[in-house]
C-alpha cells in the first residue's frame, strides 16, 4: 500500500522488512480483509515468516546519524521497536508512539513511558499517544 500510495514521489525508498528487538526472522500475522497485521498472534490471521531488523542496525546500514522525529505505529510492538534502538536512542530528538490497545487488547503506554524515562526522555501522554523529547539529544 505504501508503494502504491507514494508512487509519485521518486525519492522514497521502500524496505519490506519488520522492525523488531533483534535481527532475524519472525512470524508475521496478517489479515488483509481488515487491513490489519501484527507480530502478535490474532484469530483468522495468515502467518508469514518475515525478515526483521532493529532500528539500530537499520540506522547503521543506511548511515543515519540522527533522527529528528521518529513516529512509531507498531501494532503493539512499540517496546520491542524501542529496545532495538540500543545506543542509537541518544541520536533521536523526538519520538511519537501510538500505544493503543493493540497488544492483545492492552496498551503499551506503561512499558514505553518507563523505558523512555529511564533513558532521559521528557514524556507527555495524550489518550493512547506517547510523545517524548530527548533531554540529552546529541546532534
Amino acid at each position: 500500500c505504501l508503494k502504491l500510495n507514494c508512487r509519485n514521489f521518486k525519492k522514497i525508498k521502500y524496505f519490506n522488512i519488520g522492525v523488531w528487538i533483534n535481527n532475524g526472522y519472525k512470524n508475521f500475522f496478517s489479515y488483509p480483509d481488515d487491513a490489519s497485521s501484527s507480530f502478535f498472534k490474532q484469530k483468522k490471521y495468515k502467518i508469514k515468516k518475515i525478515k526483521t531488523i532493529t532500528l539500530k542496525t537499520f540506522m547503521e546500514k543506511n548511515k543515519i546519524k540522527n533522527i529528528y522525529l521518529l513516529k512509531v505505529e507498531a501494532e503493539g510492538a512499540e517496546p520491542e521497536v524501542l529496545y532495538g534502538l540500543k545506543n542509537k536512542l541518544k541520536n533521536i530528538k523526538y519520538i511519537s508512539l501510538d500505544c493503543g490497545p493493540e497488544r492483545n487488547g492492552k496498551t503499551t503506554i506503561k512499558e514505553v513511558t518507563n523505558f523512555l524515562k529511564m533513558n532521559n526522555f521528557r514524556i507527555s501522554v495524550i489518550n493512547n499517544n506517547c510523545l517524548a523529547e530527548n533531554k540529552n539529544y546529541n546532534k
